[in-house]
């Protein structure tokens, strides 16, 4: 066994610190925890800050310096580290506060964008509906018949006989089809630009 003279100064602090937490664990603790709960680190334990103030004084006698007041010195280091610690989580908490914000501001953004969305599209298919309504009857049937049913020119026209049309060929259904859809279009335009004035 060597004696404190040969020992190296990693080996006396390390004696030295067993001896004062003997003598005064009980009291290092009590600091330790009162700073703790003070600085609102409650998942932090003495002991997690004990052992940092040990490797810190390690680091801090191979540099070469000596530490002379032991307690005093674990003290001060121990406040260092919890006021560390209470540094982090509060930098943690408001990045975690500013991400959720943001995503909230993100959601928000998205949810107004939808709505909006949503209520011109609402607002083009009443356009649409209206000008719809201002055609023809025959207008109207044509177009529901072709474009919405999606029935060939023939069934178109065959359908058209069964309401009491006049039979007719394809190609004449079919032009009239086109001046029904012109007809609409110039009905739907001329309705989104009186509402612009």
């Amino acid at each position: 066994m060597t004696n404190n003279c040969q020992k190296s100064p990693e080996e006396k602090l390390k004696n030295e610190f067993d001896s004062q937490l003997r003598d005064h664990g009980q009291q290092l603790i009590a600091f330790i925890l009162r700073n703790i709960q003070q600085h609102r680190l409650f998942s932090t334990e003495p002991y997690d800050v004990l052992n940092e103030v040990y490797l810190r004084g390690i680091k801090y006698t191979k540099s070469g310096k000596s530490i002379h007041n032991l307690i005093g010195w674990t003290k001060k280091t121990s406040l260092n580290v919890i006021r560390e610690m209470s540094r982090k989580q509060v930098n943690r908490q408001k990045t975690s506060v500013d991400y959720n914000l943001f995503e909230y501001k993100i959601a928000a953004l998205d949810a107004e964008a939808k709505l909006a969305q949503e209520n011109k599209t609402n607002e083009l298919i009443k356009r649409a509906r209206k000008a719809f309504q201002e055609l023809s009857d025959r207008e109207q049937k044509i177009l529901l018949l072709r474009e919405i049913q999606e029935l060939s020119w023939k069934k178109v026209g065959h359908k058209l006989a069964l309401d009491g049309d006049k039979t007719q060929s394809d190609s004449t259904l079919r032009k009239q089809g086109q001046r029904a859809k012109e007809h609409l279009k110039s009905i739907y335009w001329s309705m989104y630009k009186e509402e612009e004035i």
